[in-house]
């Protein structure tokens, strides 16, 4: 049985259309995701975003847990500031790509949807390998609700909606006490745009959902489903469509360019096999697609000149840059960008194009750096 987001009532009431993500109930769209994702980068689109994994770390030893832990430098994980780090599968490859937040010594684990059971399991065993014994991993995903406002007037909108001060640049995160509930703010977002986050108890869930529809009409908040959601990732450049998948999930920081967020001077579970993997060498590398402008497609195969080259997870129509983007792995001798390839999908051929990456540098500025 799929679970249900503590914001279903409010979904229902402004039109959601229902689908099933990784499990989840979730929204799909509220009429047009494009029009939803476009509001994320021009004014501010409403996200559930209660289907992404939350796990707690707290206790003395939670520092050492966090950065034994991730492959990713946490010096700059301060108090009141959250970055990207990634996580190391046992043979070298990535178990996923987390934002973490820091309030005081207290860790909140943001995982990609698919992942959260396995994030979940490798920090238990991290803390099992590490020897740490003051330190309590507690999953709260479904004790929770997160719901997050994107977009270049997020910030103005909420300090006049919330019924207590921001004051957040954007990459820090604070902590409120609220009618003696515990609430968690950021200011950043999975997509690259402005925006702000609310994690909050699930009990919650209502009255925070609530202010939003209230006040949607006056502030030009534009609900928006999982549809435009992912298609606002892939832009961005956050690779959870490949490695959320079946080939993805195999799939190592090299193969995916993603060596900057790895620090090998430091010390890490599974370091042992990512220097393996490292040592090995890829023949893989990331790259954008482009095809023309249409639905969705997923499960693609990429063809050049009569020989198969990689795979794309999903491609998803773009409002911002008129095209059909998609993320591909493809094979990393291949690099004549500029020639045409063909895509194929089941009852599907289309012409595309690779291209380098990011698709748009300006919403990418702030996405998967450590």
């Amino acid at each position: 049985m799929a679970n249900a987001t503590p914001f279903e009532s409010v979904h229902e009431k402004l039109g959601a259309n229902f689908d099933i993500f990784n499990a989840w109930r979730m929204p799909a769209d509220f009429g047009d995701p494009l029009v939803e994702q476009t509001a994320a980068y021009e004014t501010a689109a409403a996200f559930d975003l209660s289907h992404f994994g939350r796990i707690q770390v707290k206790g003395d030893d939670a520092p050492a847990l966090i950065d034994y832990l991730t492959a990713t430098p946490t010096a700059g994980l301060t108090d009141g500031s959250v970055i990207w780090a990634l996580l190391i599968a046992e043979p070298g490859n990535i178990t996923d790509l987390v934002r973490i937040t820091r309030v005081h010594n207290t860790y909140t684990i943001l995982t990609s949807p698919a992942k959260r059971q396995l994030v979940l399991e490798l920090a238990e065993k991290a803390q099992q390998t590490a020897g740490l014994a003051d330190v309590k991993v507690s999953p709260i995903t479904e004790k929770t609700a997160m719901l997050a406002l994107y977009g270049p007037k997020a910030a103005d909108i909420l300090s006049r909606i919330l019924p207590f001060e921001i004051d957040l640049e954007p990459g820090q995160v604070k902590g409120v006490n609220f009618f003696m509930m515990n609430l968690e703010v950021v200011r950043g977002s999975f997509i690259g745009t402005d925006g702000l986050e609310l994690i909050c108890p699930k009990g919650a869930a209502s009255m925070a959902g609530t202010a939003i529809a209230k006040y949607r009409d006056r502030e030009n908040i534009v609900p928006a489903g999982t549809l435009a959601l992912d298609s606002a990732l892939v832009q961005a450049g956050v690779p959870y469509s490949i490695t959320n998948s079946t080939e993805g999930s195999k799939l190592t920081p090299a193969d995916l360019n993603m060596t900057g967020l790895v620090d090998m001077n430091k010390d890490f579970i599974h370091k042992p096999a990512l220097e393996a993997s490292f040592k090995k060498g890829t023949t893989k590398t990331v790259a954008g697609l482009k095809t023309a402008k249409g639905t969705r497609h997923t499960d693609l195969r990429i063809q050049y000149d009569d020989a198969e080259i990689g795979f794309c997870p999903l491609t998803v129509p773009s409002p911002t840059l008129d095209s059909n983007l998609g993320l591909a792995v493809i094979d990393s001798e291949f690099t004549a960008f500029d020639e045409e390839i063909q895509v194929f999908g089941e009852d599907l051929v289309l012409p595309g194009q690779l291209t380098n990456l990011p698709f748009d540098p300006a919403a990418n500025a702030n996405v998967c750096k450590p």
